[in-house]
């Protein structure tokens, strides 16, 4: 399914405007036997937020109009419950960002749209949230600047599953003393598995000291060790266990990934830097987190590791040897790709997939992925059959 220029106006009333920016592509997730993603579009003069289905029974995809948004925000994020999915809309707000909670009944047919708790995201240097939906609970958590403890934490807020209308009182998930950023979420038996990246507080060295001085020097400073926190709480957000430091408390952690284990564990996968951030270079690890808080560490690559974070995406749904892909590009941007199983092991070598292209993996279930990619000034969203280190186009695609 194309979004953006050349796919098919949403009406008849969409005034053409060649907007300065593509489409923009949020969360996603597998839905019975189809997946959703949540998108932002240049609508008229304006952004439009919505959900994207597509797969076996949709021929052409179906989007759900979610109305326009305001300011420089995320793209939604959708998570399936039932027959319904609830999604969480970003929207431009005086202090911050709103949080606008949703609800969509027979998104494959009728999409009836339902709203519900707006939640104030704060006015701290960044966006970012994570939802996630269990049987009994959808908890919904993002980092913001506590300003009486002078770093930042990690708050969230839960909510009965399918009903999105009253969200509890939000409260921090996040260490005393962590300052905490970028929350990512991921079922487990009983709960949740709430992650997060900490930074560690370090005194500057002589050379940052003399800069901190003098204006006139203009090199880059190192950041700080960051690493990432892991810690399992209830379907009630209440801790289920101590929090475990999953990386190496002196690295720094550029961005990381959480997926779910076989046996109900956690699987994190992060890009270690050690020069300028987010640049080419650096390594990719992946640990194994086990229900008791022991921690299995293991090596994905130190070699042509290009920009950008590991995408990992585990299949609910799994065929019998691969549970999972994990994604990384290379120094030529070039997207390599190895195969994985239930707990986090290589099934074979990371190594360049030609028919993923630029594409990134959003979701997967049931040995099917669902792929973006560029499309000139548009994006593609189609959906892929996956194996053992190879990817194709579905013949049901859209």
């Amino acid at each position: 399914m194309l979004l953006g220029p050349g796919a098919p106006a949403a009406s008849e009333d969409d005034e053409a405007v060649d907007l300065p920016f593509a489409p923009e592509i949020g969360g996603a997730t597998s839905f019975h036997d189809a997946f959703a993603v949540g998108v932002l579009e240049p609508r008229g003069k304006s952004t439009n937020a919505g959900v994207v289905l597509v797969g076996a029974t949709l021929s052409t995809g179906k989007k759900i109009d979610l109305g326009a948004v305001h300011g420089d925000v995320l793209a939604p994020h959708p998570v399936g419950n039932g027959a319904a999915l609830t999604v969480v809309v970003p929207d431009g707000a005086p202090h911050g960002t709103l949080l606008r909670l949703a609800r969509i009944d027979d998104p494959l047919g009728a999409a009836h749209v339902t709203w519900g708790a707006e939640l104030l995201e704060g006015n701290d240097d960044s966006d970012a949230f994570s939802l996630e939906s269990g049987e009994k609970s959808t908890l919904l958590a993002w980092d913001d600047w506590d300003a009486k403890a002078g770093h930042s934490v990690i708050r969230a807020v839960v909510l009965a599953t399918g009903d999105v209308a009253k969200a509890t009182a939000p409260s921090v998930l996040s260490g005393e003393h962590d300052d905490a950023e970028a929350p990512a979420l991921a079922l487990r038996p009983g709960g949740f598995w709430v992650a997060w990246i900490a930074n560690a507080k370090r005194a500057p060295d002589r050379k940052e000291r003399r800069e901190a001085q003098d204006p006139a020097e203009t090199s880059e400073l190192e950041m700080g060790p960051r690493y990432v926190v892991l810690q399992p709480f209830d379907d009630t957000a209440k801790p289920a266990g101590a929090p475990a430091v999953v990386t190496p408390k002196d690295g720094h952690v550029m961005g990381f990934d959480l997926g779910v284990a076989r046996d109900g564990g956690a699987i994190v996968t992060w890009r270690d830097d050690r020069a300028v951030p987010g640049t080419a270079g650096g390594s990719v690890r992946l640990a194994l987190v086990r229900a008791d808080g022991s921690v299995e560490p293991r090596v994905i690559t130190d070699d042509d590791v290009g920009p950008g974070t590991p995408s990992l995406s585990m299949d609910p749904a799994p065929l019998p040897a691969v549970q999972g892909w994990l994604t990384i590009a290379n120094d030529a941007d070039a997207l390599r790709l190895v195969s994985l199983d239930g707990d986090g092991r290589a099934l074979d070598d990371l190594a360049v997939e030609p028919n993923l292209g630029l594409a990134t993996v959003l979701a997967a279930r049931a040995g099917m992925v669902l792929v973006s990619r560029p499309a000139g000034k548009g994006v593609e969203i189609q959906v892929m059959t996956c194996g053992k280190g190879s990817f194709a186009v579905s013949p049901a695609a859209p």
